[in-house]
């Protein structure tokens, strides 16, 4: 699982965001990838990207290649998209041999923040 969240400045941001990562990674077939689900902010100030893996090593080999590069590049590219830190590094235990640094966080509680988006396509 990878969980990136980005600030966005509004409804048309958060929409551009999920549209450009749904397209490059249904035209790249990333291995591993089970599945991208977007949760838009109500507000329009945030979208979460919960992403699914086969496995740890499945995610660690799409980082380090040339889609995720694609992919980093179009999303910087998106005007009223920034990527931002889940949890601040210093709050963050060790990384472990399963993956990145995993914050402290006691429970996650969507209510009343999030919707979700269905895909532009089916499938």
């Amino acid at each position: 699982m990878a969980t990136p969240v980005f600030a966005t400045t509004g409804p048309d941001a958060q929409r551009a965001l999920a549209d450009t990562v749904v397209d490059l990674l249904g035209r790249a077939r990333v291995p591993g990838l089970l599945g991208a689900h977007f949760h838009l902010a109500q507000d329009g100030g945030r979208v979460l990207n919960y992403a699914e893996w086969t496995d740890a090593s499945a995610r660690r080999e799409f980082l380090t290649g040339g889609t995720a590069d694609r992919l980093r590049a179009a999303l910087g590219a998106l005007p009223g998209v920034t990527a931002v830190p889940a949890a601040p590094v210093e709050h963050a235990d060790p990384a472990t041999a399963d993956g990145p640094a995993r914050p402290p966080v006691s429970g996650y509680q969507p209510y009343k923040t999030l919707v979700n988006v269905p895909s532009p396509r089916t499938r």
